[in-house]
């Protein structure tokens, strides 16, 4: 403006966080930040439009600013993702 004065538009983008899914000998190890809270880890082993998601429930054990589950490998659940409710 003539004053001087600058303002900007601020948009907020919506964080989705990531997931690190390792496999470590007879186990899968599905990762991400705990700061991500608010979101329910879940599988299914459909991705296409009839796709079922179920909750995990296993508890993730937290360290060091990351939370962890375990899985067993499974033919029934192939993908996973946080899903905020």
């Amino acid at each position: 403006d003539p004053k001087g004065n600058f303002y900007a538009r601020v948009k907020a983008i919506p964080f989705n966080p990531g997931l690190k899914i390792s496999h470590v000998e007879n186990y899968v190890i599905i990762s991400w930040l705990s700061a991500s809270t608010g979101y329910v880890l879940e599988g299914t082993n459909d991705l296409g439009p009839n796709a079922t998601w179920k909750p995990i429930t296993d508890l993730p054990l937290k360290l060091n600013g990351v939370n962890y589950v375990t899985q067993s490998p499974s033919k029934s659940l192939n993908f996973y993702r946080l899903h905020r409710p």
